[in-house]
């Protein structure tokens, strides 16, 4: 993803209320192998594990959404 690309979406995840945290972990998603484990996710991440969970777990409901606004 080119960084006009990322700017622009971070400026529309913003916009629909997620938290920079939350776009962070949705954008290294988006980018990264879907098979990493949560612990190796924050590791690359740099947050802890248990803070990437609550990130995760507010993208659940956050993303269901998303679709209709993007």
């Amino acid at each position: 993803m080119d960084k006009k690309t990322a700017e622009s979406l971070n400026d529309a995840l913003l916009g629909v209320g997620l938290s920079i945290g939350e776009i962070k972990t949705f954008l290294f998603l988006l980018t990264h192998d879907a098979g990493l484990r949560v612990t190796e996710t924050a590791r690359r991440l740099r947050i802890n594990r248990t803070t990437l969970y609550g990130l995760l777990n507010a993208l659940i409901g956050a993303v269901s959404f998303l679709p209709v606004i993007i």
